[in-house]
């Protein structure tokens, strides 16, 4: 496993790394961004791109705040990476194979953080040695705090 991997999903091809013998996928987005006119509508398709996107480094999170003690000593500090395609994903998987005996298992993992805080780019949520055990995980992340609950009726 020498060169970095690249995947093609629907929205374009990707580009991953190879880290500790294990596939890695980071910042995929799985909806499109959600702002202005998209802001209260159902999650929209990625745009599609053209060439190979990176997906080495984690996609943008949304704006928390820090866990309160006690708790931040055990989950550690929030990672704040700005910007507004906050609906991607982390996938660590051990193979790219589609078909065959290297199928596996894959679990699916939304963060913590009573909807106010937490994001997929939280070292606590480093999937790598999961995936060791042969199964794929993916990591979502998912728009809270105001920006993910609040309600406007009418």
């Amino acid at each position: 496993m020498a060169e970095d991997p690249i995947v093609e999903l629907k929205s374009g091809c990707i580009r991953g790394s190879i880290e500790d013998n294990i596939f890695v996928f980071k910042g995929i987005p799985f909806a499109a961004p959600i702002d202005g006119h998209t802001r209260f509508l159902a999650p929209q398709p990625p745009p599609s791109w053209t060439g190979v996107r990176d997906t080495t480094q984690f996609g943008p999170t949304p704006t928390t705040k820090e866990y309160p003690p006690p708790f931040e000593q055990y989950l550690g500090h929030e990672v704040i990476i700005p910007g507004n395609e906050i609906l991607n994903l982390n996938i660590w998987t051990p193979t790219l194979s589609k078909t065959g005996k290297d199928q596996h298992p894959v679990f699916v993992w939304i963060h913590g953080g009573a909807f106010l805080s937490g994001s997929g780019a939280m070292p606590l949520y480093n999937c790598s040695k999961f995936a060791k055990k042969r199964n794929s995980w993916s990591y979502d992340q998912l728009s809270i705090g105001i920006r993910g609950i609040h309600v406007v009726e009418g």
